[in-house]
């Protein structure tokens, strides 16, 4: 009777080795990848984030966050977060 072993799990532990290897360093080959926003898009993008801020600030002031039914919305989308997990 012959019994040969069982080398499949160590090839394809050396395969996986050898491709997560290249991967590596195909990666160390690429330059990183940036962005770089232009003065317009910037001032645009801060004029946004003021608008919303002022938004909530008034909002705030005004009581808004404090009605009852903006209250119990907030409560369920937090009971949503925690029963998702």
């Amino acid at each position: 009777m012959d019994i040969k072993k069982i080398s499949q799990s160590q090839n394809t532990y050396d395969t996986l080795k050898i491709r997560k290897e290249k991967v590596r360093e195909e990666k160390a080959r690429r330059p990183d990848d940036s962005v770089e926003l232009s003065p317009e898009a910037l001032k645009l993008f801060q004029s946004e984030e003021t608008k919303k801020v002022d938004m909530i600030r008034e909002r705030v002031q005004s009581g808004y966050y404090s009605r009852k039914e903006v209250v119990e919305k907030v409560a369920d989308e937090i009971l949503q977060q925690f029963t998702q997990s």
